[in-house]
């Protein structure tokens, strides 16, 4: 008989570290492997614009301000490229030094729409 998934009780077929590096490991199903793996992932590095300390997301001010230059470029009916260019030519770089790319600065605006439309 196999052992028991540690979340739901089906039947185990993997192990699982709660605790990156941890050494206590927890038996789970594979539906419940795929669900912690994706929550595990989600809760990875922070949105442009925040870092996380204590637990809690807090704004870096020079990335909000080019959050904000983003948007301000959105909104005047500049595309996602167009707002990447201008963001390069005034010598702004994402939180790892790279140039802007239209793929991050359309994920910087999905992400206010979303955040916005969350609020109540």
């Amino acid at each position: 008989m196999s052992e028991a998934c540690f979340e739901c009780g089906g039947p185990a077929v993997g192990e699982y570290a709660p605790v990156p590096g941890g050494n206590r490991k927890v038996k789970l199903c594979s539906a419940c492997m795929v669900r912690v793996r994706h929550d595990h992932a989600r809760r990875g590095r922070p949105p442009y614009g925040f870092v996380v300390d204590g637990g809690q997301l807090l704004p870096v001010e020079a990335e909000q301000a080019v959050i904000a230059k983003i948007e301000d470029l959105s909104l005047d009916g500049c595309n996602d490229g167009e707002v990447a260019r201008a963001l390069n030519e005034q010598g702004l770089r994402t939180r790892v030094g790279a140039q802007w790319t239209h793929v991050a600065v359309h994920r910087v605006l999905v992400r206010l729409k979303r955040d916005r439309a969350a609020r109540p």
